[in-house]
């Protein structure tokens, strides 16, 4: 590790607690807005929000260095409590991003997915419960805070799981599906071996409106024939209240999509732009993004340099505009993905799946410059009192659930309503 005197200053206004990096809660009003950005596959935590230099159980990024660049290096720089990992030549966007809005974060370590595939942990993670059938975070906070609005949540992603939420949630698709119905005359690519032109047949605008009629009519007779104060009552006024989200959507949200090509995945920096127009204009309230990286490195785990590079220039446009739009005063950004990699490199020069997490915050709602919870040497979750994030052996860990049930509390939603019996974790709240 090496610190050239530029980082030596930052490093040290930082933890003098000098204006922009005092711990402060950025809000003391409870965010009501959610940004969510995911980071698919397993991100390296090594690389960024878990330093780890003295650890020798540990190949971090450090590993990587070219000795003979003298800008290719990893250094620690710190930010109240907390510091990250740096590396000016290899991953600047990461430098800028904290330089800029690392006094206005902090870090929640530790948090233990208890699995280490990919779907399983995805779910954990997401819906902070190990069943796929759950609606995920970006969902609940939507439904609770949106219910007035045309969408209470939309998913940029593709991976949102919005469970018996459905009614409330909108989802562009992995590969901007919603454009076909934003735009009926949107053209979209057909498989590699056919001849054919999508979209073979277009119904005219009174067509169009015949079938949504039928629809409405037809669920209101199958609501009349099979009501049971229940089960089936619940479903029809989902379907009806679908629809009529759906209508007010086309008419007062279709513009800020219209940049969406069919079969093409939209960048972070697209979600971005598209994501905080949509909270700005009140369409939804909570907005769930993917940073489109594959970050699954187990055979060559120096391409998490360019993920994080990839990643970071994406979250600097994501601050920019939360400040451009006068959003950041209530609105959360939790970053996260489903698991870090093996504190080890492999025979293959990457990193195999590793059952532990680490998010960082940006915005409103917590108090900045603080590490919550911690990882050991091995990268692995340690104990915590989770009403205070202090570490100490005779706490419990910071599970998946525990961790989603927090996110509610810190939202002002009764984690109680979503996770009955799970003690949320609620040390991210306190100064």
């Amino acid at each position: 590790m090496m610190f050239n005197r530029r980082h030596f200053l930052l490093s040290s206004l930082a933890l003098m607690g000098m204006p922009g990096a005092v711990r402060a809660a950025v809000s003391s009003a409870r965010p009501r807005r959610l940004v969510y950005v995911f980071a698919d596959g397993g991100w390296d935590t090594s690389f960024c929000l878990e330093p780890k230099f003295g650890s020798p159980e540990v190949d971090g990024p450090w590993v990587d260095e070219q000795k003979s660049n003298p800008d290719d290096r990893e250094y620690e720089a710190s930010y109240g409590d907390y510091s990250v990992v740096l590396n000016d030549d290899k991953r600047p966007s990461v430098t800028s991003f904290f330089e800029s809005y690392g006094s206005r974060c902090s870090i929640v370590s530790g948090i233990w997915t208890g699995a280490i595939a990919h779907d399983t942990s995805r779910v954990r993670i997401l819906t902070g419960s190990p069943s796929s059938t759950r609606p995920d975070l970006n969902s609940i906070v939507g439904s609770v805070h949106g219910a007035d609005r045309p969408l209470g949540s939309i998913d940029l992603s593709g991976l949102s799981l919005s469970g018996h939420l459905a009614a409330s949630t909108g989802q562009v698709g992995y590969q901007s599906q919603i454009a076909t119905l934003l735009d009926p005359y949107a053209p979209f690519p057909a498989s590699k071996d056919s001849d054919r032109t999508y979209p073979l047949h277009v119904p005219a605008p009174e067509d169009r409106e015949a079938v949504r009629a039928f629809l409405k009519s037809r669920a209101q007779a199958f609501g009349a024939q099979h009501a049971d104060m229940g089960h089936n009552d619940q479903r029809i006024a989902d379907r009806m209240e679908a629809m009529e989200r759906a209508d007010r959507f086309l008419k007062e949200g279709t513009s800020v999509l219209s940049s969406l090509i069919p079969g093409d995945r939209p960048s972070l920096e697209l979600q971005v732009t598209l994501g905080l127009e949509l909270l700005e204009k009140d369409l939804c309230r909570s907005v769930m993004m993917e940073t489109t990286q594959h970050w699954d490195s187990h055979d060559d785990n120096v391409r998490q340099h360019d993920y994080y590079e990839s990643t970071f220039r994406g979250l600097i446009h994501l601050a920019e505009q939360l400040d451009a739009k006068g959003l950041a005063e209530d609105t959360l950004v939790v970053v996260i993905s489903e698991m870090t990699r093996t504190p080890r490199i492999n025979a293959r020069s990457g990193k195999d799946h590793w059952p532990h997490c680490s998010a960082l915050l940006l915005g409103a709602g917590f108090p900045v410059g603080r590490r919550f919870g911690a990882t050991n040497d091995y990268l692995e979750s340690q104990r915590m009192e989770l009403a205070t994030g202090e570490i100490t052996h005779s706490g419990n860990l910071l599970k998946y659930d525990n961790f989603a049930a927090g996110l509610l509390a810190g939202m002002d939603i009764d984690p109680g309503d979503w996770f009955p019996g799970t003690t949320p974790f609620t040390g991210w709240m306190n100064p």
